[in-house]
């Protein structure tokens, strides 16, 4: 900066002088200036050419102010540098970390764009990096499925997984799930699950047929109980105890069968085969009646608040299935006396129904693994209570069908409250129909 000031003051110390000597002080004064800032133009042009093209040429050597942007110019540049040096070793090592997963990665952006893919993706999904940047995925992997799945993805903060089998390999199947990344973009994961689909496959098909071939001769085995239990006379006075031992276990082990059934029924099929207009509210009261009979001389204590005005589109008999599997759950559980609460109400973007009892409560630790099959807080009172263990694997898994969500809150010794949420996508408000029939 003292340089640049020296070099002005030099250059109109001199223009003075020489308008002294030459009588013409003004003159020389302008002349003087005029070169000056001339030279600094030239300067500052040969200082934006390095700058624009800084590998070909020389800074310009100049002590001063110049010199100074320079110099502070080439450490942006060696810094700027080691950073994008710094950026490409962390994306080199994200890439290769990606290539060695097992699973396919691919970055979206907006509307489903392919913004980057890593080998894998080629191997599952037929998305081929670079070649298919910028296009969208459901161009690629043309699946309904995928597309609603992307949807839902964008419009919930909850991701769950979607499993299909691409068409360019039917035989093979994925688990995809889509998680955020970055600013507005989406990672899609994609794992092969060959092996645990055929084995829940064979599974499936092996609850199914066992079922299936248990139906008959239970059947035939509970008439011949029957019959005994009515021609209990005379000698047979003495087993009719022992009869109806049997024939309530096989009646036991008929609603046990009924469940795999409808257990497998739900896994099997992808999506509800019939949707159609429900009456919650008086689904609710249907339910509630078997209940008060299921429940006998406990005597519980039944509060219903519906709103009639709300409905579902949904599948009736699934519905119905969850709904008497919740309301049954509440009555096997609730002492003599209970309180049975039972509410369905419109939440701030969804209808709720909940079901509330007085019972022994459930402790925490059980609480993520009720919905599993044959699982029992207490496997000794269960089975007194007649339960299969298959009911509120039924409520997840039609729940589950329906884009609907299952939660649990219970307190040992002050009792619980089961809270299925329903999307927006399948409530209907009755002043919204036409002329399209409500079922019941």
């Amino acid at each position: 900066m003292k340089a640049d000031i020296w070099r002005f003051a030099g250059v109109l110390f001199l223009s003075l002088l020489a308008g002294m000597v030459s009588g013409q002080a003004l003159i020389c004064v302008v002349v003087g200036m005029v070169l000056y800032f001339a030279w600094q133009y030239r300067t500052l042009k040969q200082l934006l050419l390095w700058i624009q093209n800084r590998k070909n040429r020389a800074p310009p050597d100049m002590s001063g102010l110049i010199n100074y942007i320079a110099k502070e110019v080439d450490f942006l540049r060696l810094h700027h540098k080691k950073r994008k040096k710094k950026l490409s070793k962390y994306l080199q090592r994200f890439q290769e970390s990606t290539a060695a997963l097992p699973d396919a990665v691919v970055i979206l952006g907006h509307n489903g764009v392919i913004e980057w893919a890593n080998e894998n993706a080629e191997k599952y999904l037929g998305i081929c990096w670079p070649h298919d940047a910028g296009q969208r995925i459901s161009n690629l992997v043309r699946k309904p499925s995928l597309l609603k799945y992307l949807q839902e993805a964008e419009s919930s903060s909850r991701y769950r997984g979607l499993e299909l089998a691409p068409q360019s390999n039917p035989d093979l199947w994925l688990e995809l799930r889509i998680v955020p990344y970055g600013k507005k973009q989406q990672l899609l994961l994609a794992r092969d699950i060959t092996g645990i689909h055929r084995a829940n496959r064979m599974r499936k098909d092996f609850i199914a047929n066992a079922s299936h071939e248990l139906r008959t001769p239970l059947t035939v085995i509970s008439g011949y109980l029957e019959a005994l239990e009515d021609e209990a006379d005379g000698p047979m006075k003495a087993w009719l105890g022992q009869l109806r031992q049997m024939r309530n276990q096989t009646d036991r082990m008929r609603r046990l069968i009924e469940d795999l059934l409808e257990l497998s029924t739900l896994e099997t099929d992808p999506e509800p085969a019939r949707l159609e207009i429900v009456s919650v509210a008086e689904t609710l009261a249907s339910v509630c009646e078997e209940a008060k009979t299921l429940g006998g001389l406990l005597e519980h204590k039944f509060s219903i608040e519906t709103d009639p005005e709300l409905l579902l589109k949904v599948n009736r008999n699934e519905i119905y299935s969850a709904f008497s599997n919740l309301v049954v759950n509440a009555v096997q559980h609730t002492a003599e006396h209970g309180a049975i609460r039972i509410r369905w109400f419109a939440d701030k973007s969804s209808a709720c129904l909940e079901v509330t009892d007085t019972g022994e409560g459930i402790a925490p630790e059980h609480l993520p693994r009720l919905t599993e099959r044959f699982y029992r807080v207490d496997k000794g009172r269960s089975r007194d209570k007649c339960g299969t263990g298959l009911g509120l694997a039924i409520v997840k898994h039609v729940l589950r069908r329906h884009n609907a969500e299952l939660d649990i809150e219970s307190e040992p010794g002050k009792g619980s409250t089961f809270r299925c949420r329903f999307p927006a996508a399948v409530v209907v408000h009755k002043e919204k129909l036409d002329d399209i029939p409500v079922a019941g």
